[in-house]
Order: C-alpha cells, then sequence, then structure tokens
C-alpha cells in the first residue's frame, strides 16, 4: 500500500463534500454560508489540483536528472512550499466547510459525509493507496 501523497492528486475525488442535496438547513443564513464554504472549498482544491500537478512535474525532473531518489510524498515536503501552502489551505478549506455544514445541517451532514469518505477509501485502497482527507 503507497501513501496517499504517491498519487495524484484530483479535486474531483472530494467533490462528496459539497454535496448538500436533501439537507434542510436550520436557517436560510445558515445554508448561504454553507454555500459560500463551498465555492471556496472548491477553489482551493482546484489550486491544489494545479500546485500539485507542477510539483509532480518538477519532480519527475529532478528524478531523471539524478538528483533525488526520494519519493514524492519526501520530495516535495523539502522543495516545494507552494505545494505545502496550497494543501494546507485545502486542509483549513475543508475545516471551514464542515464547520459551516454542521452548523447548517447537524448530523445529517455527517452521516452523508461518511458515506462519501467510506466510498472514496474503499476506491483509494482499490487503486492500492491509503485514502486522503481534505
Amino acid at each position: 500500500m503507497q501513501p496517499a501523497t504517491e498519487r495524484p492528486f484530483k479535486a474531483s475525488r472530494f467533490a462528496y463534500r459539497t454535496n448538500t442535496d436533501g439537507l434542510t438547513a436550520s436557517n436560510p443564513g445558515a445554508k448561504a454560508g454553507v454555500e459560500d464554504a463551498k465555492e471556496s472549498y472548491k477553489c482551493a482544491l482546484k489550486m491544489f489540483e494545479s500546485a500539485d500537478k507542477e510539483a509532480r512535474e518538477e519532480y519527475q525532473n529532478n528524478k531523471e536528472a539524478g538528483l533525488t531518489i526520494d519519493t514524492f510524498g519526501t520530495w516535495v515536503m523539502q522543495n516545494d512550499p507552494v505545494w505545502v501552502a496550497q494543501r494546507a489551505e485545502a486542509e483549513a478549506r475543508g475545516a471551514a466547510l464542515t464547520s459551516a455544514a454542521m452548523f447548517a445541517f447537524g448530523q445529517d451532514y455527517m452521516q452523508k459525509i461518511q458515506q462519501g469518505q467510506s466510498e472514496m477509501a474503499q476506491e483509494a485502497y482499490r487503486a492500492g493507496f491509503t485514502p486522503e482527507v481534505f
């Protein structure tokens, strides 16, 4: 089983986190907050996806030039502060989305995303990677 960082990042794997279809918000203001958090989260994921793609290209160039024998996960933490920052931002935006959605929808949201997390984790394991959560 390979670490999650060895698998190219795809924002689409985390779409389940923004699916609030069928959930009823405690008030209209709370729902608006969730919508804002969703957009912020989606933007952060796309930015991280772009940073991940660029980092992997640079890593491959370094590997081919014989400049590293490290795994991508080790190399990127030491050599690409943009990747590290974008990952942290995506994680923070994910936490903000969870907070807003829990405030708006309560346990119903948690039950819905737990199902999505389970499906995403199973897919990662089938592909030979540990799952990643944002």
